[in-house]
């Protein structure tokens, strides 16, 4: 292990690999350390024999040896929408994705169904199944913001511009005005003034939380007006041999020119010298030293109050730190090693059901939905199942042994349990667990005992103490609404990804635009590095701001 290296990151987590391996080719030597014994932070996969972690008392990711287990993200659409996967040759480096044409299908306790197509025309066709008004006004709302999109990517791949400035560009037309309020709106209200439909409805509501970013939330209209139209160009990506394989081919990269990426590395602190970041310690004491900068991929509290010390912060920075949230909208994961696939109840009138890699099923209205986030707002293991369901051996056979499959259901949960707090889960996850898949065997009736081998049930708090940067299980490491966002993410005051430090900078997804697998928040901080080092940029960069 090196002691010394132009640029070392604070954690291997998609967006610090994103920002090394752009950096590393413009000549940087780049340095990773990564405090678990895998890389990719949530875009990782473990084998199913499970996984020795520090600070938990079972492995991750324990069910069978052979069926993988994707711990967090799965499901990549953005990672394809902005420039990093083309810019980095991901593919060329072994990230190679499956795509489905039916994206998701929602199915109803009565047996009916809606799928959503990745082709317009048949989605609108689907549509009119329940809706010949909602089909039209859906294939018009696509096509209104395809004609968005590019001014909508930017907004995520490049820095933030103040609201000032966002109002000077868009303010003087009717679309732009109309983009401006969708930016400080919800999901829920955008879809409840265009639609009737209560399938439709739902789909959209249950689609519009896929990021644990609940629907009814203000300020993140904008997501939901990009995710249509960039389904339907795109699609949902399932990485072939499992997410991680996606992290892994960044990885590569990074070492293909010098650098090095280590595991089972944590660190200690951050080495601050007059104001003036130097480098960092690891736990057993080793000192690695960085000539040009530091840039940490963990959340604000984790980088200042633990690895920097309150000690060395200005008050007033402390608060802004302090008062960071993360979303009420968490999550408790069942993964299950299967036999065989499910057949659902719906397939009887509707068989294209069948073999959908992402099923909705226990919300069969908005109101449904409501309710679950209701009973997460105040802290109870809710009755109502909600959420969606995944089954990757759908897409990519390799993720289990031949002829087994894999399924996973995000159950939309509270952490912080009202009676016994967060760590209650570790006590209820097996009988919560046993509750969902009850539920499940409702819409699937196949999901009986003899059909599931084995399961692994992955909580909240499992995920905090697996990797401490997503607070609270906040996938998005910090929560994406309100006063979390755009110039005010994770705090106001400094130029995005910089900090009060000199040669200091963040990466992850704390910063803009937030979570997701996308590569936002590193290839944003590789530009102002790049920028503040005077480094030639081999990409052509994306602004939001006119030339």
């Amino acid at each position: 292990m090196s002691n010394e290296y132009d640029l070392v990151f604070i954690g291997s987590g998609h967006n610090a690999l994103v920002c090394g391996a752009y950096l590393a080719k413009c000549g940087m030597k780049v340095g990773v350390f990564e405090r678990l014994p895998f890389i990719g932070g949530g875009v990782t996969t473990v084998d199913g024999e499970g996984v020795e972690v520090p600070g938990q008392k079972e492995k991750v990711g324990k069910l069978l040896p052979g069926f993988k287990v994707n711990l967090h993200s799965m499901l990549h659409e953005w990672i394809h929408t902005g420039p990093v996967y083309k810019d980095l040759e991901l593919e060329k480096y072994g990230a190679r994705y499956a795509f489905q044409e039916k994206l998701m299908a929602m199915v109803y306790s009565d047996g009916s169904s809606i799928i959503h197509w990745k082709d317009l025309d048949r989605m609108e066709k689907e549509i009119e199944r329940f809706s010949k008004k909602d089909a039209v006004e859906y294939k018009n709302f696509v096509k209104e913001y395809t004609d968005s999109i590019n001014l909508l990517v930017a907004s995520l791949f490049s820095p933030p511009i103040p609201d000032s400035v966002m109002s000077s560009l868009l303010e003087d037309t009717h679309m732009g005005r109309e983009l401006l309020r969708i930016f400080k709106s919800s999901p829920r209200i955008l879809i409840e003034e265009r639609f009737e439909s209560e399938a439709l409805k739902t789909l959209m509501a249950v689609e519009s939380t896929s990021a644990l970013i609940a629907d009814d939330r203000d300020g993140i209209g904008v997501l939901f007006a990009m995710l249509y139209p960039l389904l339907h160009k795109g699609g949902l990506g399932l990485c072939i041999g499992g997410s991680i394989n996606l992290s892994k081919a960044i990885a590569r990269i990074i070492e293909e020119k010098g650098g090095n990426v280590f595991t089972n590395s944590p660190v200690r602190r951050i080495i601050v010298e007059n104001g003036i970041a130097k480098g960092i310690e690891l736990e057993d004491g080793k000192k690695i030293l960085a000539k040009k900068a530091v840039i940490t991929n963990l959340n604000p509290k984790l980088t200042f109050l633990d690895q920097i010390g309150e000690e060395n912060l200005d008050k007033d920075f402390i608060k802004q730190i302090k008062r960071l949230k993360a979303d009420p909208i968490s999550f408790i994961y069942p993964y299950l090693a299967l036999n065989e696939p499910p057949k659902w109840k719906a397939e009887d009138k509707n068989p294209e059901v069948a073999n959908t890699l992402c099923v909705g099923f226990g919300t069969d209205t908005v109101r449904d939905v409501q309710k679950l986030y209701n009973d997460i707002r105040i802290g109870l293991p809710s009755k109502q199942i909600g959420g969606q369901s995944v089954y990757p051996t759908v897409a990519d056979p390799t993720q289990a042994p031949p002829g087994k499959h894999t399924a996973l259901h995000w159950q939309w949960a509270c952490y912080n349990l009202h009676d016994g707090g967060p760590e209650k889960w570790d006590e209820i996850k097996e009988e919560y667990g046993d509750y969902i898949v009850e539920q499940w065997r409702k819409f699937a009736p196949n999901f009986t005992p003899d059909n599931i081998l084995a399961r692994y049930i992955h909580t909240a708090i499992d995920c905090e103490r697996v990797n401490p940067s997503m607070m609270e299980g906040a996938i998005s490491a910090l929560d994406m609404a309100g006063g979390q966002m755009f110039t005010m993410r994770p705090f106001h005051g400094y130029p995005p990804y910089r900090t009060p430090f000199e040669n200091l900078y963040m990466c992850g997804p704390s910063c803009h635009p937030g979570g997701g697998c996308s590569g936002a928040p590193g290839y944003n901080a590789a530009g102002v590095i790049a920028e503040d080092l005077k480094l030639k940029k081999w990409w052509t960069p994306i602004s939001i701001v006119p030339k």
